[in-house]
């Protein structure tokens, strides 16, 4: 399972990202891409640091070239997933923009 119903709405991030990155192992042949990206967002996240890893909207610039095909299937597929795993009240708070930095 990916997560618990609670975990998340219950502020229980670290069990989350335990939850996440176990489920990501099993699947790593399907997320190789992306997966560094997504260890970094969370080992970050855990020591309250925000990583903004290569996305769409910027056309996915710091990936490699040969690389930015696949990162960008790998990462729609797994957020597509995500989307339909989640309670829809977290999907929307992932989805909110906010400020960060200076």
């Amino acid at each position: 399972m990916l997560t618990s119903q609670g975990h998340l709405s219950q502020g229980k991030g670290k069990d989350f990202v335990q939850s996440i990155k176990s489920y990501l192992q099993l699947r790593a042949p399907y997320y190789y891409e992306v997966l560094p990206e997504l260890h970094k967002v969370m080992d970050d996240c855990l020591i309250g640091i925000h990583h903004l890893p290569p996305s769409k909207a910027d056309g996915y610039l710091n990936v490699n070239a040969e690389q930015r095909e696949r990162y960008s299937s790998q990462s729609s597929k797994l957020w597509e997933e995500l989307e339909m795993k989640l309670p829809k009240d977290i999907v929307a708070n992932i989805r909110k923009e906010f400020k960060y930095g200076l």
